[in-house]
């Protein structure tokens, strides 16, 4: 309810966020020509285990999170990866502009020279960025928080040439930029400024001036980073991280 200045009384105003049912569009990106020869491909290559030994690291699958992953390893496991922009919407007469948040998606499976291509790219929901940072996310991506849950636990059904297939994924990461990392999170501000303001890397700013890699650095560990968490709760966050409830997830 707010309050309303014309009318001198409380009315009631709605917060509107739309999404897209993350099973069928997962399945326009799988019946996809291109998506039979990958996952049989892949199959292939799990069944004789021809899984990547060399050190030069091309994507997010030849990383050591992937190969040292109980699923992640596997390279027919679907492997999710979802974006958020914020993008401005201006109306040409008038000034006023408004930002909504996008969720969009596509599959790490995908090579690279494909994954980027607009019939690779899933739009998954979208929301005003101040309803986002007000009301968190957790209702918008409800649907995709289930969906991938399930996929975790019972998988989809894939027609290749074979046959019928069930592939199984989860989501692997989660590429926003840093202000909308941390609005994610449920932080009211950015930490730019904060002593020690990185995700991953438990250090300070002047500490990481002599690093070189992440590996150099002490990682932070979930039950800290949930402790820590918890702490903010009360004055620090609008929402908890939604990510959390998935079994999968790690800092």
């Amino acid at each position: 309810m707010v309050l309303s200045k014309l009318k001198n009384q409380a009315i009631l105003k709605w917060r509107r966020g739309y999404y897209i049912a993350f099973n069928d569009s997962l399945k326009t990106i799988l019946a996809l020509l291109e998506m039979g020869d990958i996952l049989s491909q892949s199959l292939r290559d799990d069944t004789t285990r021809m899984m990547t030994t060399t050190d030069i690291k091309t994507d997010y699958s030849t990383g050591t999170f992937c190969d040292s992953h109980g699923l992640f390893k596997q390279k027919s496991v679907l492997k999710i990866i979802l974006y958020y922009d914020d993008i401005g919407l201006t109306n040409a007469l008038r000034s006023k502009r408004k930002s909504v948040g996008m969720f969009y998606y596509t599959l790490q499976n995908i090579p690279r020279y494909l994954r980027l291509q607009d019939k690779c790219v899933q739009l998954l929901a979208c929301a005003e960025t101040k309803f986002i940072k007000r009301c968190g996310v957790s209702k918008l991506l409800n649907n995709f928080m289930e969906s991938v849950n399930q996929l975790q636990t019972n998988g989809v059904e894939v027609e290749l040439e074979d046959g019928k297939t069930t592939f199984y994924g989860s989501l692997l990461a989660i590429v926003p930029d840093l202000l909308g990392l941390a609005s994610l999170h449920g932080f009211k501000c950015g930490f730019c400024h904060a002593n020690k303001p990185y995700f991953l890397c438990y250090c300070t700013k002047k500490q990481s001036n002599t690093l070189s890699s992440t590996e150099e650095c002490k990682h932070r560990e979930m039950k800290h980073y949930l402790a820590q968490f918890s702490k903010l709760k009360d004055g620090g966050l609008t929402k908890y991280w939604l990510m959390f409830q998935m079994p999968v997830h790690n800092i």
